[in-house]
C-alpha cells in the first residue's frame, strides 16, 4: 500500500505479507498513486530502489528497471502520456533530456 509520507512528495509503502514487492506490483502501485498526471521512468525507479534500501535488498540496475518498463508498455499494463499533457509543460524553459512520462490506463485527461 502506498501512503503519503511526512513530508510534501514523500510516499510510504507498507509492504504486507512475508515477501517484498515485485518491481511490477510495484511500479502499478506507484502509478495508481500517482495517477492521470503518472510519472518518468526515473522517478519511478528512484522512488523502487529507496524502497529497496528501506528493506534492505539490494538495488535494481536501472536497464533492467527501463527493461520493465518497456515490457510493461508493449503489454499494456501501462501507457505513455502524451507530451502535449505532461507536467512539464507547465515549467518555465525547456528541459535538456525529454522525459517519458507513463500512467495507468483508465486515466485520462479528463479523470
Amino acid at each position: 500500500m502506498f501512503h503519503p509520507g511526512n513530508t510534501s512528495g514523500e510516499t510510504v509503502v507498507v509492504v504486507n505479507g512475508t515477501r517484498p514487492l515485485t518491481r511490477r506490483e510495484f511500479v502499478i502501485g506507484y502509478l495508481r498513486k500517482k495517477g492521470k498526471n503518472g510519472a518518468f521512468v526515473n522517478e519511478i525507479y528512484k522512488a523502487w530502489n529507496q524502497m529497496r534500501v528501506a528493506i534492505q535488498k539490494p538495488r535494481s540496475p536501472y536497464p533492467s528497471f527501463r527493461k520493465l518498463i518497456w515490457d510493461m508498455k508493449k503489454e499494456e499494463i501501462i501507457i505513455p502520456i502524451p507530451e502535449e499533457e505532461t507536467r512539464s509543460k507547465n515549467l518555465l524553459g525547456d528541459a535538456p533530456i525529454s522525459r517519458s512520462y507513463y500512467r495507468l490506463p483508465g486515466f485520462n485527461k479528463k479523470s
